[in-house]
């Protein structure tokens, strides 16, 4: 107890009191005033950032330092980096062991600003000045922080170098580490927490080794909004995500040694709920996913690999639109923009063990059709198990969908995504046909009203370079098509059933081969509208007319085969709404087979199909075709027989003028094409034709109708007309119809216009009929006429609704000339012309002579003087001779000829041809009509002709 008393104790004692309170005083009072502007010069100036601290406290007993609101700012004098409270507490030990060790770092309500500038500067470019290189030192000495943490810290990220800024904000972010060293091979276990103002939240828990660097340990990120994600990457992609939250949790192992990096992620799922994309520029929705779920995913940056375990999403909603390019917009808008700046990676193995789309549903809007079509595809279910990218392990792919609330669609089988090569099983089942109309749209001005597929088959498909293998094996039928044309909004085609059985398609032999084709109540409508164009111009009006006449070859033609196709109760009709009254007729009960088609030149297919015209007049069509081969190849004879000509009467008012009263049509038409090149038989009998009452209208074409009929019908009351056709399909300029209806049109101008050549024509005698001559004076017809006429007399008498008209003519100058001389004859009682420049015989001249008195009472003696001119006298003979022809040329001179007699003449000569018509041709008398006789006769070759008129009844 002395010793404790003693002077030299208490001095101690004050001593120590005294250093104590100095090393308080010092510590508490004095060191942070001197540390804390030492200590902003020294960060200011090594950082070139301006330096705020409001409060600096140490504690010199424990060890620690306390700094309170201190921060950094930018060149802008922005706060970039600060906290409220920084707590740092060291142990004593680290003097002498030659570790730092901290029982304790905390730091609270820290403040982190980490900005890019569109330089590419940040806020902590040139935060520390740059080091000279430096030799080569020691290990430097370790660092053990026995309990770190951050409260409330706040981060905030914003990068202006993209094309949409970026800004994101971290709050309450907290985490806390325990054991942290960085002496070699030793662990420590640590946890971090953080929590965005937003409800984000991270957590951590593992090891950490600095040398050399490693760790491991789980993660939990949950409450992460997707939108957050998406606004980094914004302007990569065409969509944006407006709403979703993400939840990731897994494992991890990093390390870094000898200057490897080894990075995996293994045991990690993700769950994205009421995840919703749209499109960037027109807001259009894309996605709707409730839930989409991730698990087994694990990543190994060494090895280059990914593999998850499964995705599966449940009750999604996906949306698309097709262009006007065919494209659709799900898979442009979520195709990422490439980024230039960044080389290409290298190649990743990537395999995805399982994928589910369950219970979702796809709109596909198609605006490219009149009108728009919606296709709906639910419930939709998808399937995939073993994916593996670059790798020639199958994958197993499932597809299940129904469309439109009607009929499913299923896709079963394997893949291989590189080459690609796929084998899969369809069925289609009841599918409508509807949606298909953006294929018809391709071609067709056609709307698809109704119809629905089923199919059942096999299709493979195998990537060979650019181009790809491709068969198909199975049958295909469409139940209740019906089709209209867009233009006219009438019914073009339709169908009860079709059916393909047993299809083989294979592209590597280019063949396609149909076992057979039943068609069960097809039904085909030609339309011709107010305009005179048909239901045919509008539907292919996309197709030029080039393309219609393009006859290049193909390089490599597919070999094609059907062995039959079947026709069970077709029907077809045809409608002129030109027509006033509109004209409509149609062919029923068409049944019928074409067998054996095929595309080798040498093969012909047979047709036998019967039908009837308006469901009572037969059709027939029956011979050998070869569409399908190269050189296409028809020999086909279709009979058409007794069509009601009734049902014709708006086209023979409109263009004839009259209506039909009765009548029947049939057609044998027989047709020969090959090598392009058409030779065409057609055959018209129409029976009893009878036309009925006057039709007035502007395109009446004023062509004698009746005689027309008159000249064509024979006396049965049958018109049989032939009517050949043959040209070249290659030629622009050729049609069949129009040329079949021009060829018609010229047989009847022809028979109308010349109908004795037409009657010519059909009963011989190819001399003009028209016309008879007749001597002058003479009403007698010679051999030659009288043989002309019983050709008239034939046709009259085949053709008996003709009638015949006969003008009687003469020649006032070469009739009357011709009848003086014959009554002259008569009167000398000989038959020599008497006119002609041979001299008279002795006989002759003493009855001229005799004549002259008698006629005139005088003698012709004083006619010729006795003596010539020079004085000379003539000899007896000659002067008689002179005398005789003086006075025969005194009594032509003499001889009158009245009109009467002449007209007379003129009434026999047509009586003459009626009488030889009517007596010996067996004509009807009251078919021919004698017309007033006239004086302007015709004179051809020294004759009188007499023109002859055909007419109608």
């Amino acid at each position: 107890m002395k010793l404790f008393t003693s002077k030299r104790v208490k001095i101690l004692l004050i001593t120590f009191a005294i250093l104590t309170s100095l090393f308080a005083i010092v510590g508490f009072f004095v060191l942070p005033g001197y540390i804390k502007p030492k200590l902003i010069d020294t960060v200011s100036n090594y950082t070139g950032r301006q330096v705020h601290v409001r409060e600096l406290r140490i504690n010199p007993f424990a060890l620690s330092l306390t700094l309170t609101d201190f921060g950094l700012a930018d060149k802008q004098s922005n706060k970039f980096l600060g906290a409220h409270e920084l707590y740092v507490n060291i142990e004593l030990k680290s003097f002498f062991t030659g570790t730092y060790t901290f029982s304790e770092i905390s730091i609270d309500s820290p403040y982190v600003l980490f900005k890019i500038f569109p330089d590419s500067t940040t806020t902590f470019t040139n935060l520390t000045p740059a080091e000279p290189a430096q030799p080569e030192q020691k290990e430097s000495t370790p660092l053990v922080i026995e309990k770190f943490s951050i409260r409330r810290g706040s981060t905030v990220f914003e990068d202006q170098t993209r094309p949409t800024p970026f800004s994101a904000r971290f709050d309450s972010l907290s985490f806390s580490l325990t054991d942290f060293t960085t002496r070699p091979q030793e662990n420590g276990l640590y946890s971090f927490d953080a929590q965005t103002e937003q409800g984000e939240h991270l957590s951590w828990k593992g090891t950490v080794t600095t040398v050399p660097p490693r760790s491991s340990g789980s993660f939990n990120l949950s409450g992460v909004k997707a939108r957050r994600i998406w606004e980094f990457m914004q302007h990569r992609f065409l969509f944006e995500i407006t709403d979703g939250v993400l939840a990731i949790k897994g494992n991890y192992d990093f390390s870094f040694e000898n200057e490897k990096p080894e990075f995996r992620i293994n045991k990690s799922e993700a769950i994205a709920s009421a995840l919703t994309i749209i499109e960037k520029d027109t807001r259009d929705s894309i996605a709707s996913v409730p839930n989409v779920g991730l698990s087994g995913f694990e990543f190994d940056f060494q090895k280059q690999s990914v593999r998850i375990g499964s995705i599966i999403a449940d009750s999604a909603l996906l949306f698309t639109r097709r262009d006007s390019e065919n494209n659709f917009s799900i898979k442009t808008v979520l195709k990422p923009i490439p980024d230039k700046s960044q080389q290409e990676s290298s190649v990743w193995d990537f395999r995805l063990d399982k994928t589910e789309l369950r219970n979702s549903t796809c709109f596909v809007f198609d605006q490219n059709t009149t009108p728009a079509t919606t296709i709906l595809l639910s419930p939709l279910q998808l399937t995939m198990e073993n994916f593996h990218m670059d790798s020639n392990e199958p994958s197993k792919l499932t597809i299940a969908t129904g469309i439109n609330k009607a009929g499913t669609i299923r896709v079963k089988g394997t893949m291989i995504p590189l080459p690609i090569s796929s084998d899969f099983e369809l069925n289609f089942s009841n599918v409508g046909l509807q949606p298909f109309q953006l294929f018809v749209d391709k071609f067709a001005h056609l709307t698809i009203e109704s119809g629905s597929l089923s199919l059942d088959g096999n299709f493979t498909y195998k990537e060979k370079g650019s181009d790809a293998d491709k068969t198909f094996r199975g049958s295909v039928a469409v139940d209740s098509f019906r089709a209209t044309d867009q233009k006219l909004q009438e019914d073009f085609l339709r169908w009860s059933r079709l059916e393909l059985n047993s299809i083989d398609f294979q592209s590597n032999t280019n063949s396609f081969t149909i076992d057979e084709i039943i068609l069960t109540r097809p039904y085909l409508r030609a339309i011709i509208d107010s305009s005179r164009k048909t239901n045919f111009h509008y539907i292919m009006a996309m197709g030029s007319d080039s393309a219609m006449h393009d006859t290049s070859k193909p390089k490599n033609q597919m070999k094609t085969k059907i062995g039959g196709i079947t026709i069970a109760d077709g029907s077809m009709n045809f409608t002129d709404l030109s027509l006033t009254p509109n004209f409509a007729t149609g062919i029923h009960e068409l049944n019928g087979t074409i067998t054996e088609l095929s595309s080798e030149q040498l093969t012909h297919a047979t047709v036998d199909i019967k039908g009837k015209v308006d469901q009572y007049a037969p059709v027939n069509i029956k011979g050998e075709i070869n569409p399908l081969s190269e050189d296409v190849y028809t020999d086909i004879i279709m009979q058409f027989q007794n069509i009601e000509l009734t049902t014709f009467t708006p086209y023979s008012g409109k263009f004839a003028g009259y209506k039909i009263d009765k009548g029947k049509l049939s057609l044998d038409l027989r047709y020969k094409l090959n090598k392009n090149y058409l030779q065409g038989e057609n055959r018209v009998v129409v029976d009893q034709l009878t036309l009925g009452e006057e039709v007035e209208g502007p395109d009446v074409t004023g062509m004698p109708v009746k005689l027309a009929i008159a000249l064509l019908k024979d006396r049965h009351g049958v018109i049989d007309l032939d009517l050949p056709v043959e040209g070249n399909l290659n030629d622009p300029e050729f049609s069949i119809f129009p040329i079949i209806i021009k060829v018609l049109v010229n047989t009847v101008t022809k028979a109308v216009m010349a109908p004795f050549a037409f009657i010519g024509s059909l009963f011989g005698g190819g001399e003009d009929l028209s016309y008879v001559q007749f001597q002058p004076g003479s009403d007698s017809l010679e051999a030659e006429q009288v043989s002309k006429l019983s050709t008239v007399a034939k046709a009259l008498s085949e053709r008996p609704e003709l009638r015949l008209d006969i003008r009687g003519l003469y020649s006032d100058s070469l009739d009357k000339k011709a009848m003086v001389i014959r009554a002259l004859q008569r009167q000398l009682r000989t038959n020599k012309d008497v006119t002609g420049k041979e001299r008279l015989s002795e006989t002759e001249q003493l009855r001229v002579l005799e004549l002259y008195r008698t006629t005139f009472g005088i003698s012709a003696d004083s006619l010729i003087p006795k003596k010539d001119a020079v004085g000379n006298e003539l000899q007896p003979q000659e002067r008689q001779q002179k005398l005789a022809e003086s006075a025969l040329h005194r009594l032509l001179a003499s001889v009158q000829i009245s009109n009467e007699e002449l007209r007379a003449l003129a009434i026999k000569r047509s009586t003459e041809i009626k009488n030889r018509l009517v007596a010996f041709g067996n004509v009807t008398e009251s078919n021919i009509f004698l017309l007033d006789a006239q004086s302007d006769a015709e004179i051809v070759d020294g004759k009188i002709q007499i023109t002859l008129a055909l007419d109608a009844k």
